[in-house]
């Protein structure tokens, strides 16, 4: 995603020193939730960081965290996110090319890998994706 970033003012960093060793799950679905998350990240952040970390949450479950220093999510807007063609904030602040429909995507994929996301955002001062998965899917009737 390094190439993504149009400006020096952005630092892409990740963390997996705390992931799990082994993670048995959809590795394609993996990749898209990141990919979305991660584009948003770039998309919405003028200048700091974006920070990816893995990490242990039990035995059972990991998580991976998506933290950047960009515009942040106002409080109001929080329960909205996942919904589909919502946008944050007005039309002044959209980001060029985004329909709305990213984040209702990820969820979406989340749950499938049987999973949750977390939303924790601060208006100005960024945001923070956490997907909370199992280390390895679950039979499913649905599979």
């Amino acid at each position: 995603m390094s190439p993504s970033v149009a400006s020096d003012a952005i630092r892409l960093e990740m963390n997996c020193e705390q992931g799990p060793e082994t993670v048995v799950t959809d590795s394609l679905r993996l990749q898209q939730i990141l990919t979305n998350l991660i584009s948003n990240a770039i998309r919405y952040t003028d200048k700091g960081s974006i920070t990816d970390i893995a990490y242990l949450v039990s035995d059972t479950d990991w998580a991976i965290a998506v933290k950047d220093t960009g515009r942040g999510i106002a409080k109001v807007d929080q329960s909205k996110v996942f919904e589909p063609y919502f946008q944050s904030g007005d039309e002044k602040s959209w980001a060029v090319g985004s329909n709305g429909l990213g984040l209702t995507f990820v969820s979406k994929l989340v749950r499938r890998l049987q999973g949750r996301i977390e939303l924790d955002s601060e208006l100005g001062k960024g945001s923070t994706f956490t997907v909370v998965l199992p280390c390895q899917l679950r039979e499913t009737a649905a599979s």
